[in-house]
């Protein structure tokens, strides 16, 4: 939805609010009250109808009951007709994104973040009261979301993108980044879905999500939703593709905002240096080990790097090779090979001697 009808929602004028009290006006007070407080158009979180019945000392049936008797009474009295606005806005958003939406996403849509929570709740009713619209209800492996009670292939439509994409993550075992998402599912599946509409089905899902790096993959995956400060430092290398000083890493973490915990350079330190996917390249520097670095320290490198050369080869040579995994001074590299345990310099050669198994 463009920013323009975002602006011009009906959702967020008061004047909707006074239709629908206006509507219920016509009910019990008690009714009223119940119908209130489950919606939450007292602009407070919709209550459940448990802690609804409790107050009233009734069972949380007879809650719904009376819910659904108030809004089919109103509808028998042509209730729509005074709200057909917002009906209508709510229809032109899901014919926009074939006819189903999360109800996170859809709430977006309709109601600007500073009006959000204050008129949530007539968007809530709205969308129960009216017989255009069908739930998804949430549950273990999707969100709730709405769709056209005309078209009852929506969901079903959804459901079956949704559970092929998993297939394409499974098979192919990386995340997917945002721009080739369409290209990526007609590699597999012939299909015309545009990347806005497979998106929209994506984020009805639970088990797929997207990074803050707008890549999509499961969410058990830590690049997808990192659950500690080594996932968050793995994914901000991963994407950088280059060593960075913890420092850094720290600073990048609280900047992208992964989430609301603040990262503390000694402990992002302390953390990288217990993780065998990292490899500390230098001071403070870390990178990946699935780069090719070697783990270890520089001599231990030094040795890895000399058994491999048949455990002989030029210094000069050496060097380059040492330089090539650690980001280190070679002054570093002169002091760990006066180590006679380990080395032994014959001319232009380092070799290792004996004692090194």
């Amino acid at each position: 939805m463009d920013k323009k009808l975002i602006n011009q929602s009906v959702f967020s004028q008061a004047s909707l609010r006074n239709k629908i009290f206006n509507l219920l006006s016509s009910t019990k007070k008690r009714q009223q009250d119940i119908v209130i407080r489950r919606f939450g158009l007292n602009g407070k979180n919709p209550e459940t109808l448990d802690s609804i019945g409790k107050s009233y000392g009734i069972t949380r049936e007879r809650v719904r009951q009376i819910i659904n008797s108030v809004l089919g009474k109103l509808r028998q009295q042509n209730g729509q007709a005074q709200i057909v606005e917002a009906i209508e806005q709510v229809e032109q958003i899901l014919m926009k994104n074939d006819k189903i939406m999360a109800h996170k996403e859809l709430v977006a849509c309709l109601l600007p973040s500073p009006v959000k929570s204050q008129h949530e709740g007539v968007l809530n009713f709205i969308l129960y009261f009216a017989s255009n619209f069908s739930e998804k209800k949430e549950d273990r492996y999707y969100r709730r979301a709405w769709f056209l009670k005309s078209d009852n292939l929506a969901w079903d439509r959804a459901k079956k993108v949704i559970s092929n994409f998993a297939k394409i993550l499974t098979r192919t075992s990386k995340p997917a980044a945002d721009k080739e998402l369409s290209q990526i599912y007609q590699t597999y599946y012939e299909s015309k879905l545009s990347q806005e509409t497979l998106k929209n089905y994506l984020k009805i899902s639970k088990e797929i999500a997207q990074n803050c790096f707008a890549e999509w993959g499961f969410t058990i995956w830590g690049e997808i939703v990192p659950r500690g400060v080594r996932d968050k430092a793995f994914l901000i290398l991963k994407h950088d593709a280059e060593a960075l000083h913890f420092r850094e890493i720290t600073k990048r973490i609280n900047e992208l905002k992964i989430d609301s915990r603040k990262a503390f350079a000694p402990t992002v330190h302390n953390e990288l240096i217990k993780d065998h996917r990292f490899v500390l390249v230098g001071r403070g520097m870390y990178g990946l080990k699935e780069w090719g670095y070697l783990a270890g320290t520089v001599k231990e490198v030094m040795v890895k790097i000399l058994r491999g050369n048949g455990k002989t080869m030029p210094l000069a040579e050496l060097i380059e090779k040492v330089f090539e995994e650690r980001e280190v001074k070679r002054t570093t590299i002169m002091l760990s090979l006066q180590d006679s345990n380990f080395f032994r310099r014959l001319g232009k050669d380092i070799t290792l001697v004996k004692l090194v198994k």
